[in-house]
């Protein structure tokens, strides 16, 4: 078996990062399934009423991840022991917590650098709202991993990662990703060949969903390689900007109503319906909605985390498997009725993922050159070629040596002396 495939090296890190992420956002899936169950509505599988719900509990996840930075800087200070740590801090606690926030992330951005954050946010809103209409259109409650969004989304991530953090790959990565693509490509044409409903407008709005987040990650990133921010900042200052131009959205469609229902209001509220009402969700909520939205909410903040630590500590390549794993499950759930669709999804995840362990360099091919650029034998060649220096250097000391004192190497001599040395040695004897 090591002939033909060896394991690559295992970053325990990488896994424990993926692992945490997925069970979070499995977390995340059964906490709002709950909590749709326990509405008085009775909606499970179809689109949430409160549209907005979901996307304000994301926001406010990320909120949470201040509270995070907190922890974190004061750990910071115990560890280098800062001095006059007492009195940083006391000047912090008097500051307003908003003034401070943004002040500290102002003297880290320029103006242009502060628009093109506000333009991030918006992309991140532009975002939410597509998933929004992506769901009215399919009435579905989930949409977040699927073959449309995951196949352009990894092309993008490949291509950003190139092109914009000049990342630079080899034939076994460019194999892989390919396979990857022809994976996810295939199990569409499976899928909607078995579902006859191919919607074109569908596939374009998922690949806009994709580029949204691609420039999401991709910004992050940057924030955290060229700027040094923290995973956890990374999160919060979006919450922080989003969060209250949310809350006013959901005020504006508070007051915006419809005497028939459409595609996109559906709530119906005091005999009229709305995009969204904020209201109603005060008047129909119960305790088990609250204590479901609270996971929701942290899942939310805690899954981000953790993506921005799989961009910061690896690179964007790397969120493909949680990915992966997660839409396997969801393609497993729904097709579990069709044996040969389920078969068929099962086979063509499972190669997907063995690919993705290729690009990633966990498992190893060692045919047709592909192991050739693995990371591993290019640390091996390299101490190769510092060893056959040191040892072209010490040979290099030998000639000169030979040149100065007529030494040679091969002549066994009892002490070991050059022979000009000896030589010299001799002559004062006979003196």
């Amino acid at each position: 078996m090591g002939k033909y495939c060896s394991l690559g090296k295992l970053d325990k890190n990488y896994i424990y990062i993926a692992f945490i992420s997925s069970i979070t956002l499995g977390i995340g899936f059964i906490s709002m399934y709950f909590f749709k169950k326990n509405s008085k509505s009775g909606i499970v599988e179809g689109v949430e009423p409160n549209k907005l719900l979901k996307t304000l509990s994301r926001y406010l996840g990320f909120d949470l991840c201040y509270f995070g930075e907190l922890i974190l800087q004061r750990y910071m200070k115990r560890k280098e022991e800062i001095k006059n740590d007492e009195l940083i801090y006391k000047d912090k606690k008097r500051a307003k917590i908003m003034d401070y926030i943004f002040s500290e992330f102002k003297n880290k951005l320029k103006n242009k650098d502060i628009l093109f954050f506000l333009f991030i946010c918006l992309i991140n809103l532009i975002d939410d709202f597509l998933i929004i209409f992506i769901k009215a259109k399919k009435n579905q409650g989930f949409i977040i991993f699927n073959e449309e969004y995951n196949s352009i989304e990894f092309i993008l991530l490949f291509i950003i990662s190139i092109f914009i953090f000049k990342m630079f790959y080899y034939k076994h990565q460019h194999t892989s990703i390919t396979l990857i693509i022809i994976m996810e490509l295939f199990r569409y044409v499976i899928r909607q060949y078995n579902d006859n409903n191919f919607s074109f407008d569908y596939f374009i709005l998922q690949g806009l969903r994709a580029l949204c987040d691609c420039i999401f990650f991709g910004y992050i990133k940057a924030l955290m390689e060229y700027k040094y921010f923290s995973e956890y900042k990374c999160c919060y200052i979006f919450g922080f900007v989003n969060t209250p131009i949310l809350i006013v959205l959901y005020l504006i469609f508070s007051h915006i109503s419809f005497k028939e229902e459409n595609l996109l209001c559906s709530l119906e509220y005091n005999g009229s319906y709305y995009f969204d009402n904020i209201y109603s969700i005060f008047k129909n909520i119960n305790f088990i909605q609250v204590l479901t939205f609270l996971v929701y909410t942290i899942c939310n903040g805690v899954y981000q985390l953790f993506v921005n630590k799989t961009i910061g500590q690896f690179t964007m390549c790397h969120l493909f498997i949680p990915c992966q794993i997660t839409q396997l499950i969801i393609n497993i759930y729904d097709s579990r009725s069709d044996w040969k669709l389920l078969s068929t999804v099962i086979i063509s995840g499972f190669f997907e993922i063995l690919f993705t362990f290729v690009f990633l360099e966990l498992i190893v091919l060692n045919f047709l050159g592909l192991n050739k650029n693995v990371k591993k034998n290019i640390i091996n060649r390299a101490v190769e070629d510092v060893e056959i220096s040191q040892i072209d250097e010490r040979r290099n000391s030998d000639i000169l040596l030979n040149e100065n004192y007529s030494y040679n190497p091969d002549c066994e001599d009892e002490n070991n002396v050059p022979s000009q040395k000896k030589n010299e040695g001799n002559n004062i004897e006979n003196e």
